[in-house]
């Protein structure tokens, strides 16, 4: 049975979905991570308000089923080739490699398609999520800027 779930953070924003109930849970946080980049750790789910602890979920029509994320608000750290740290506010796990890079134009000027940022000596792609790579609170990225041939 489809049923809309509503995914609460704890800032207090929401979403919406609309997911088949009858699943496996680790399958449903799996496609709650495809759809909104929040890791499966970080989701706790609930049935009509008491968190649920086995592996399967089903519901009827007058069940309420909502996620609270936790764990989602990360301070991240942007360090240069010169050692200068870029401080930068707070982003959700669920933002983008290119939200960060967007960012850091706007205090930098430094065009995103002019640097790309590493992670434990990995280039990251601007189109995944920073959940993807594990990246956790506090964590410092390295900034390194492109040459003429598109590499340092």
């Amino acid at each position: 049975m489809k049923k809309l779930v509503e995914i609460v953070s704890l800032n207090d924003e929401t979403d919406y979905i609309s997911l088949d109930l009858n699943n496996d849970l680790n399958q449903l946080k799996l496609i709650i991570k495809k759809y909104f980049g929040i890791y499966e750790k970080e989701q706790i789910w609930f049935k009509n308000g008491k968190m649920i602890n086995s592996n399967k979920i089903e519901a009827n029509e007058t069940d309420r089923i909502h996620i609270l994320v936790h764990n989602q608000w990360l301070k991240v750290y942007i360090k240069s080739t010169n050692d200068q740290i870029i401080d930068l506010p707070m982003f959700r796990s669920k933002n983008t490699i290119k939200d960060i890079k967007l960012l850091i134009f706007s205090k930098c000027r430094l065009r995103p398609d002019k640097f790309y940022l590493l992670y434990n000596n990995e280039i990251l792609n601007d189109q995944e999520y920073l959940s993807k790579y594990n990246i956790q609170n506090l964590t410092t990225l390295n900034l390194v800027i492109k040459n003429e041939s598109g590499f340092n």
